[in-house]
């Protein structure tokens, strides 16, 4: 399953979802099932981040709502035509932790040898973009890296290496932008890699279910 945040023509916003017959508008989808469930306070998710945040946002959940007969009933009227937009999957993220020298080649390419203990640093939440808005240069020396990234489903804390994926909701792709000329100059990397802009985010999160390994991707 992947779920999206969607823009379409005359300012409507949504929540979307792909699945093997297409795009469908996720937030009508689920306005449409609290009705038939007779549920009393009907909340809107127009957000994403609002159904992560109230654990709604599952394959298997997302499925059940999907497959409700009066939703089924209205499946067509539900199907995102061409011409919408792929927004923020997730707008504020709290924070962004991120892993650097991950990769052998790169620390190999930068003149180091990879670290033995992981090296995190940040990004500011305010760096993130969606996938069709415009990175903006602040220096010459700017460079770009491709990065899969974890999206958290629930919030933990001191938890085991066991028990974290249980807390994962699904994974999307994260354009690690730096200002490599300001982070030579920095002991930090807090502010090459927190201009504005400089965490492109999407199109869409897939969860984990459809991922499988995420140890072995493409």
């Amino acid at each position: 399953m992947k779920v999206f945040s969607f823009a379409a023509e005359g300012g409507k916003v949504g929540i979307g979802a792909e699945t093997g017959d297409g795009c469908f508008d996720l937030s009508r989808a689920f306005d449409i099932y609290q009705h038939a469930q007779g549920i009393a306070n009907p909340v809107s998710f127009l957000f994403l981040q609002v159904l992560v945040e109230m654990g709604y946002c599952s394959g298997e959940i997302i499925d059940k709502v999907l497959s409700e007969q009066w939703v089924q009933a209205k499946r067509e009227s539900l199907r995102l035509r061409p011409g919408f937009r792929y927004d923020l999957p997730v707008a504020r993220p709290s924070k962004i932790v991120c892993l650097g020298l991950n990769y052998r080649d790169h620390a190999e390419e930068l003149g180091t040898s990879p670290p033995k203990e992981p090296m995190l640093f940040s990004k500011s939440p305010t760096s993130v973009i969606g996938p069709n808005e415009e990175i903006k240069v602040p220096t010459k020396l700017t460079d770009y890296e491709t990065e899969l990234a974890i999206v958290m489903g629930k919030r933990c804390s001191h938890i085991s290496k066991e028990e974290a994926k249980e807390y994962v909701l699904g994974f999307t792709i994260l354009n690690d932008v730096t200002a490599r000329d300001i982070q030579v100059k920095d002991k930090q990397f807090f502010r090459s890699k927190s201009f504005d802009t400089f965490a492109p985010i999407g199109p869409w999160i897939t969860t984990k279910e459809q991922i499988g390994d995420p140890d072995n991707l493409k």
